[in-house]
């Protein structure tokens, strides 16, 4: 029983993988006082054959006021270098790719969260991903089979 292999074995997104990487080429906004949360955990789907399950991780890009525990808005004007070459590295070994920015309603008396998705080419390419505010930006990604 020892030598079966896990089910899931190798498909597993490497979380510590990625929150090194994350150490690494998200460095300059983290010593600016952002915090990039890896994840790891399965997400649910359903259609009406089936339930289906896999395991991806999320990346969660906040930024924090003064080391507080209050998180700040911020710009994607002032992330998007680093965070782009971060996802670019990402891609190669990675896929399945779903962008989210969480940000406050432009142009609203009340604040209103809204949340907009991107594909992983247009946030490559930097296409139509200019959001501000921002409260937080987040991507999901399970590993390339």
């Amino acid at each position: 029983m020892k030598f079966l292999r896990k089910f899931n074995e190798g498909k597993e997104p490497d979380k510590s993988e990625i929150s090194d990487l994350s150490k690494d080429y998200l460095a300059y906004l983290l010593d600016d006082d952002y915090t990039c949360h890896v994840e790891t955990g399965y997400e649910w789907s359903h259609t009406t054959e089936k339930i289906t399950s896999k395991l991806v991780t999320k990346i969660i890009l906040l930024k924090y006021k003064n080391n507080s525990s209050k998180t700040e808005k911020f710009l994607w004007d002032n992330v998007k270098d680093h965070f782009i070459s971060f996802i670019h590295l990402l891609s190669k070994d990675y896929n399945n790719f779903d962008f989210m920015w969480v940000g406050l309603q432009e142009g609203s008396i009340v604040p209103v969260l809204r949340s907009s998705k991107r594909s992983l080419q247009q946030v490559l390419d930097d296409d139509n991903c200019d959001f501000a505010p921002l409260e937080r930006v987040t991507v999901v990604i399970s590993k390339k089979e």
